[in-house]
């Protein structure tokens, strides 16, 4: 009957209990709303529950709603939309009130445009919100806990990818409020351009927190962000990322705070300690990178920031160990040491 309503579009109100459902194409426009979260509890042996009935659909609504997996045995998406290429591709979606616990990936998007997911809880899932060649995405509110398993066997709470065949499918990424907790990393990046992020916090990372590959044209506001162990990164942009802007980072607890690969990046503010290499490294491929007004506390690490990239400014900067610069061309201003 749900099905059948589904299939109709239009509001579709889901009632509280824990309700099995099948695998349900859903049409533009159309509203799935359940009672709330831990109220209205869908479970199915499908490998996805909701997915779009056209590479095409528009204005999609699904909110209300716990998806009840198994925690133990993670497998499937819940919620799946993906279109096939830049013209027909699932557009105007929200993912609003949702839980999800026990699946592989919480909420998965390919080739679909203007989505936006607020107030996402994950539990227990593999992966958290994968997002793959879309554009205009909104990830508001989006937290993922207590994943599973072995470390190894994790994934980051939010993927964002772009496989660079698309055009334009690749910008508008804005995200903010967004924490995980015990997943391999927090955020994982590759190839998304024009973005930015605030209000952010990932922590207990079993794999680098933090890391950007072929990024472009991002603004990273304040948050905070901790690797579970000294053998991990807190934040590393690779030598494809380039137009990077950190303000008011924090990070702890890691190998590096923050490792700079990319080009023409700064960092600006921010506070990290409790590493046990440099707060930060600039790299042989880095150029153009300003880091100033950063407060980098580690003790007992002899050397605060060490540079062998080129033409990199470093000035400004209250530092708890030396300054370490080999690059070509690189300056290093006036920089104080920690009280």
């Amino acid at each position: 009957m749900i099905a059948a309503q589904i299939a109709d579009g239009g509001e579709v109100v889901l009632p509280a209990g824990t309700v099995v459902l099948p695998s349900i194409p859903v049409p533009s426009n159309t509203r799935i709303v359940g009672a709330g979260e831990g109220v209205t509890n869908i479970v199915s042996s499908e490998a996805s529950v909701f997915t779009a009935a056209a590479p095409n659909v528009v204005n999609i609504t699904i909110e209300g709603i716990t998806f009840l997996g198994n925690p133990g045995a993670p497998a499937g998406r819940p919620i799946s939309f993906a279109g096939t290429d830049a013209v027909n591709r699932p557009s105007n979606l929200t993912f609003r009130s949702i839980q999800v616990i026990g699946f592989a990936t919480a909420i998965f998007t390919r080739l679909c445009a203007n989505i936006m997911h607020r107030d996402v809880f994950a539990i227990d899932c593999t992966n958290g919100v994968w997002s793959d060649t879309c554009a205009d995405v909104n990830m508001d509110t989006v937290v993922v806990q207590h994943a599973i398993g072995a470390a190894g066997n994790t994934g980051p709470a939010i993927t964002v990818l772009n496989d660079g065949l698309h055009g334009a499918c690749d910008e508008g990424l804005r995200i903010n409020g967004c924490s995980s907790n015990g997943q391999a990393s927090g955020l994982y990046v590759s190839g998304q351009h024009w973005a930015s992020m605030t209000n952010y916090s990932f922590s207990t990372c079993s794999n680098n927190a933090v890391v950007l590959s072929g990024a472009s044209s991002w603004q990273i506001g304040v948050g905070q962000i901790a690797p579970a162990a000294q053998g991990f990164a807190s934040l590393i942009l690779d030598s494809g990322c380039s137009g990077i802007a950190i303000n008011g980072m924090a990070t702890a607890g890691g190998s590096f705070g923050l490792v700079l690969l990319g080009r023409n990046c700064s960092v600006n503010g921010g506070h990290h300690t409790g590493n046990q290499q440099p707060d930060i490294f600039l790299g042989a491929s880095s150029y153009g990178t300003t880091i100033s007004g950063v407060r980098c506390c580690s003790t007992g690490v002899p050397v605060s920031i060490q540079n062998v990239g080129i033409r990199n400014l470093i000035a400004g900067n209250v530092v708890s160990g030396s300054i370490a610069s080999t690059g070509a061309g690189s300056v290093v201003g006036v920089n104080l040491g920690a009280a």
